[in-house]
């Protein structure tokens, strides 16, 4: 009790023109942010976010887009070793459930090795990393889901003959499709 009455015997020291009073009230209502600093907070990171979203969402067919240019690259890739080693290569595509493509020479059971992979045989898996989701729809050429270059670089059907039609590969994603497509006679690869 005594040592509480020599603090209070303490001289406090006070502003020009403002109580003790004053100064404790100015300290409290300093200490914590009011309901409506809150919601005009929160309020502003709802547009903001509401303002992100339109640039986030075209982000979505990239997998899609990406898949796209892989099996494009594969499949020139497939007609460039075709036209070099005058050994026919081609690409066995196979849906659902498995989603992949492999590349060989001569017949589909001799898959080559992938050259960007060594001593891995080249299958890529389209519904995982980094192609993860992205499905392999359908893949046609005149009926079947391979095909082959020859040594002129001209797509053909297993049996060696040329392709009269335009062969196809639909990849899916997010409800939207990109094709692939190999032109007959020149075997032209494009992405439509």
């Amino acid at each position: 009790m005594q040592q509480r009455a020599k603090f209070e015997s303490i001289p406090r020291m006070s502003l020009p023109g403002r109580s003790e009073s004053s100064i404790t009230q100015k300290r409290t209502r300093q200490s914590g942010y009011t309901l409506i600093e809150l919601v005009i907070v929160i309020a502003l990171l709802g547009i903001l976010s509401y303002s992100a979203a339109p640039s986030i969402l075209p982000l979505l067919p990239i997998r899609r887009e990406a898949a796209a240019y892989k099996v494009l690259a594969d499949v020139r890739h497939a007609r460039a070793l075709s036209i070099a080693t005058q050994i026919p290569h081609g690409i066995l595509f196979e849906g659902d459930p498995a989603h992949r493509y492999s590349v060989f020479e001569q017949t589909s059971n001799n898959i080559i090795l992938d050259p960007a992979r060594p001593n891995i045989p080249m299958v890529v898996q389209l519904n995982s990393p980094p192609y993860a989701g992205v499905r392999l729809t359908s893949a046609n050429f005149e009926g079947a889901s391979v095909f082959r270059f020859g040594p002129t670089g001209a797509p053909q059907n297993m049996a060696g003959q040329d392709l009269s039609t335009i062969g196809s590969v639909v990849l899916s994603y997010a409800e939207a499709d990109t094709i692939v497509r190999v032109l007959p006679i020149t075997g032209r690869v494009e992405i439509q």
